[in-house]
């Protein structure tokens, strides 16, 4: 049981994630009353699943799949060319600029939005391979990883 997360709201995660990307957007806005989800705000919670605090379980493995392209998720200021292929990606999967990467790239897969002052939620992207394998997030790895995403987030917005 998380003390992140209240039961209601884990109950309420679990059953979003199991919908298709389109009804999630829909179950975020009308279970927090949002009248107007932007268009980052949907994207994650449409490709993105909701971290469930001692369900959920990811581990890097360092395989640079999420570098390759493969699945189009890198922005269009770490890519080269019409492969969807980070510029910096050496080809033995192991990235050369690891102490500077992106925020993208230092937080992926995991996002995190901001509901509203209290409630903040923690994402995984399902189109991580290891995603569901490895360590269970439990209740410190997920305060500490949303608040990585969070400090990532702001630093890019400045």
């Amino acid at each position: 049981m998380s003390k992140v997360l209240s039961d209601e709201l884990i109950q309420f995660l679990k059953a979003t994630n199991r919908v298709t990307p389109n009804l999630r957007i829909c179950n975020y806005a009308d279970k927090f009353g949002l009248t107007d989800v932007s268009d980052g705000m949907a994207s994650v919670f449409r490709d993105y699943m909701a971290v469930i605090p001692g369900e959920t379980r990811f581990t890097c493995k360092g395989c640079g799949f999420c570098c390759s392209g493969t699945k189009l998720i890198l922005p269009d200021e770490i890519t080269i060319g019409n492969k969807g292929c980070c510029k910096h990606m050496s080809n033995n999967s192991v990235c050369p600029i690891d102490a500077t990467k992106p925020w993208y790239c230092n937080t992926y897969p995991f996002n995190y939005v901001q509901i509203n002052p209290v409630v903040k939620l923690l994402f995984v992207s399902y189109t991580c391979q290891y995603y569901n394998t490895g360590k269970v997030i439990d209740d410190i790895r997920y305060l500490r990883l949303l608040g990585r995403a969070e400090q990532k987030m702001q630093i890019r917005d400045i």
